[in-house]
């Protein structure tokens, strides 16, 4: 399996960018997947996860792009209100999308992906 964390830089986790489509614009994303030290690699788990989102993202993100409507009460409000910031994948191969929320700045919004679809706020999620 090809690592795409191998030449990743190392900031309390493997950072990398990424760009994806969000609700017709293409957002630029930080992908961080977790680690407590710069001695620590990443696992397997987050591999196959990064690896995942990269070949399912279209359909993945279209699921996320609905479950934010739903959120903010229909598809423009949420464009407007919702950023898409980050892909956190934990060190066991979950992850979720973070988002910057215009209505709450302080603590933003969180999709999680895997191991189930669901909207929660941020702190619940960290």
């Amino acid at each position: 399996m090809n690592n795409p964390f191998s030449e990743a830089v190392f900031d309390m986790g493997w950072k990398l960018q990424m760009e994806i489509p969000f609700f017709g614009k293409q957002c630029k994303i930080e992908i961080l997947a977790e680690a407590y030290r710069e001695t620590e690699k990443a696992t397997d788990a987050q591999i196959a996860s990064y690896d995942e989102f990269s070949r399912n993202s279209e359909g993945i993100l279209k699921k996320v792009q609905r479950l934010l409507a739903y959120e903010a009460g229909d598809e423009k409000k949420a464009e407007c209100r919702f950023s898409p910031v980050m892909l956190h994948i934990s060190q066991n191969g979950n992850y979720a999308l973070l988002f910057d929320d215009s209505e709450d700045y302080e603590n933003g919004i969180v999709v999680t992906i895997k191991p189930e679809l669901k909207v929660m706020a941020s702190d619940q999620y960290l």
